[in-house]
């Protein structure tokens, strides 16, 4: 885009100097006209070539990121920004308010199989494009969660999407990674003469940089939340007091784990978005001398409202580390369901 910017203002240089009289005071320096000529052949290419892309393909790109499925295409040229009209998020997790990034967006409930049952109507309806069968499926980092994915991307390549490949912010996935997955590694050769075929339409991979939603705000709901000040504890210390004394809510669940929703009631455990946890976010105050104050559930899938309590009861007790000022702690108790 900056680059575009600096051409079209080369462009109203050129256009200026052009339809202006030329003086000896106001006559370009030699060699000018050859820059501005070279300028303009530049633009004309991208003209051609943008044409050309929005006409034959539509630049599928699917980001997983804190159990959601971002959904972007048609927009090759401009994959570094996301908009409404081409971008659908999709998630089935209803247990916790939506993270800060998601909430500009329209988030659609849909299981897994719906996301592939959309992606298999937008191949559909692309037929003919030249990337029709091409996929760019992306991660925040590389690490072993992919594989919990392997099913996902198994019914993708059996709905027609047989040239996936495997990203995360700019690298790309190992062959190692491929193999397991059952997925074909392209070579950097095989894949730049695919897009010299394509006129380069989408080169780059899905990265989301735009300020609605970004990797740099991106922040796990799992971490510790705690608002600091001058003067405040440190969150090192929490964390230290919530670890000290995690095995007393052990216990709770161990109580009510009977009454608590198990495994074998999920429908598709298989689902990797599906909630094999019960998750309950607490709410609390700190004050200066360490004593927890204004106890409060944030969200819970627990099902049961006595369990609930035992946990912002039992935490009530706990003391932290004094400070000079209160402190607005938020903490995420998980529980593996039985």
């Amino acid at each position: 885009m900056v680059r575009l910017v600096f051409v079209i203002l080369l462009l109203n240089v050129a256009l200026f100097a052009q339809v202006s009289r030329p003086t000896e005071a106001t006559r370009l320096p030699d060699g000018f006209e050859d820059i501005f000529e070279t300028i303009a052949k530049d633009a004309e290419k991208l003209r051609i070539n943008k044409k050309f892309c929005e006409a034959n393909t539509y630049g599928m790109n699917i980001l997983v990121l804190d159990g959601y499925f971002v959904v972007k295409y048609n927009q090759p040229f401009s994959v570094t920004t996301v908009d409404v009209l081409n971008t659908r998020i999709f998630t089935s997790d209803t247990t916790r308010e939506r993270p800060v990034w998601a909430r500009v967006y329209n988030v659609f409930q849909a299981s897994p199989d719906s996301v592939v049952h959309f992606l298999k109507e937008l191949r559909k309806n692309n037929a003919g494009k030249l990337d029709q069968n091409e996929l760019n499926f992306s991660f925040p980092y590389q690490d072993e969660s992919i594989y919990k994915y392997k099913k996902f991307l198994g019914k993708l390549k059996a709905a027609g999407f047989t040239k996936i490949r495997l990203l995360a912010r700019h690298e790309e996935f190992g062959a190692e990674v491929y193999r397991k997955l059952q997925l074909k590694k392209y070579s950097k050769k095989e894949i730049d003469l695919r897009e010299s075929i394509k006129h380069r339409c989408n080169t780059s991979w899905l990265r989301i940089t735009d300020s609605h939603l970004s990797f740099s705000a991106y922040k796990p709901i799992s971490q510790i939340e705690m608002v600091v000040g001058k003067g405040s504890r440190s969150i090192k210390g929490v964390r230290d007091v919530v670890s000290k004394n995690r095995l007393l809510m052990d216990k709770i669940h161990k109580k009510f784990a009977k009454l608590l929703p198990r495994l074998k009631d999920v429908k598709n455990p298989e689902h990797p978005d599906a909630p094999v946890q019960i998750e309950v976010f607490v709410k609390f105050t700190i004050d200066a001398d360490g004593k927890v104050t204004k106890v409060e559930k944030q969200s819970s899938n627990s099902e049961n409202e006595e369990f609930d309590k035992a946990i912002c009861d039992e935490l009530a007790t706990w003391t932290f580390e004094k400070a000079d000022f209160e402190s607005k702690v938020t903490v995420p108790f998980k529980f593996k369901k039985r």
